[in-house]
């Protein structure tokens, strides 16, 4: 729940937020061979295909992405993928995380907390335009959106 007077400047939703024309995306190779480099022999099982993913990750993502964009006009939406943002970040991104409330990560969370941390995180990044991360929606050749919410896909690639 939003405090009262609250606003959302940026979201991070840890599901695919558009498709590829051709079937596969190339920001999931770009992602994949990143996490690769990092010499994490599960990078193909980190990074899947969109089409392998559960129907309620394809679906949910981009429709939680349109009804905040309906909410929060304002508010940039980003694609995260935070288990592929642990291999590139190093296993502790939470570490000393601190967030514009002030709060600090919880020291021991679990999968689901830690994940929305690390996709909070993704949308820090991009609101901040952080040195090192660029917008992958961008290298997208022809990407299809679902509901034509304005998206991106932040990553330090």
């Amino acid at each position: 729940m939003l405090p009262v007077g609250a606003t959302v400047l940026g979201v991070g939703i840890d599901a695919p937020l558009f498709w590829g024309r051709g079937g596969n995306r190339q920001v999931d190779d770009m992602v994949r061979n990143a996490v690769a480099a990092k010499e994490h022999r599960y990078a193909s099982g980190t990074v899947q295909q969109v089409n392998a993913l559960r129907g309620a990750a394809v679906v949910q993502g981009p429709l939680l992405a349109a009804i905040l964009h309906r909410e929060f006009p304002s508010a940039r939406i980003t694609e995260a993928h935070p288990k592929a943002l642990i291999w590139l970040l190093g296993r502790k991104p939470l570490e000393g995380l601190l967030l514009s409330t002030g709060q600090k990560a919880p020291a021991k969370p679990n999968e689901d907390e830690r994940d929305a941390y690390i996709a909070a995180v993704a949308a820090w990044k991009m609101l901040t335009t952080a040195p090192g991360w660029r917008d992958l929606y961008r290298d997208e050749p022809n990407p299809v959106q679902p509901f034509g919410t304005p998206v991106s896909y932040w990553m330090p690639l």
